[in-house]
Formats: C-alpha cells, structure tokens, sequence
C-alpha cells in the first residue's frame, strides 16, 4: 500500500477507519491484527513501541464511538472530510474492505461499516 500522498491527518483518519472497521463484528482476527500492523509500518512507524503508541491512541480515539453503528456513521463522516480527493477515498475504501476481507469472512456488522463508509464517502 502507497500511503506518501496521506499527509499526517490523513493517515490517522485512515488508522482510525482501521481500528473501527476491526472491531465491527466484535471480534478482532489475527489477520485483521497483523493488517493493521502493516499498515502502521507503512505510516513510518517502523518500532513495536511506535506502532502500539499509534494503534492505542487510534483505540482511545474510536472507543468513544463504539459500539452503535449509528456513533460510527457520524464518526465517518468527521473522518471523510480529510481525504481530500475523491480517489483518495476509494483508496481508504479499498484498503479497509481488504482488512475486513483478510480473515475470509465479511460479516453481517463489517458488511454494515463498508456501506457506512461508501454512502458517507459518496461513492
């Protein structure tokens, strides 16, 4: 994943999309954990230390959403206002529909998160 045109906001609304879409089942999976630690590397956090500062503060951040889809919609919506292109967005999208595929099944809530985030991202 390309991520040197997601300026710093950008790349923490995308880590907070992350955290979200990982714990709309309720259930976090291995490979859902392993995608998000990826994807932290890939936002220069290169040392166990930073990547779980930055996965911690993501947490805190969506925790004060969770657990109602309804909190998560308006939480999308703050979010979508930093990606600035609309191809930016079907980037994030993409990225996020990869994580909630990465443990071989998209369930019923994690089906209800991406199309949160397809109307809320007007695509």
């Amino acid at each position: 994943m390309d991520l040197t045109n997601f300026s710093t906001n950008e790349r923490q609304a995308l880590l907070d999309l992350f955290i979200m879409g990982m714990y709309a089942d309720g259930h976090l999976a291995s490979a859902e954990d392993a995608h998000a630690r990826r994807l932290l590397a890939e936002m220069g956090h290169h040392s166990l230390t930073e990547r779980n500062y930055a996965l911690d503060a993501a947490i805190t951040r969506v925790r004060r959403h969770a657990p109602s889809l309804s909190n998560y919609r308006t939480y999308v919506a703050a979010l979508a206002h930093a990606f600035r292109s609309q191809e930016q967005r079907a980037q994030v999208y993409s990225l996020i529909a990869d994580l909630m595929g990465s443990d071989s099944e998209i369930a019923p809530p994690e089906q209800k998160f991406l199309a949160i985030i397809k109307e809320v991202f007007e695509m």
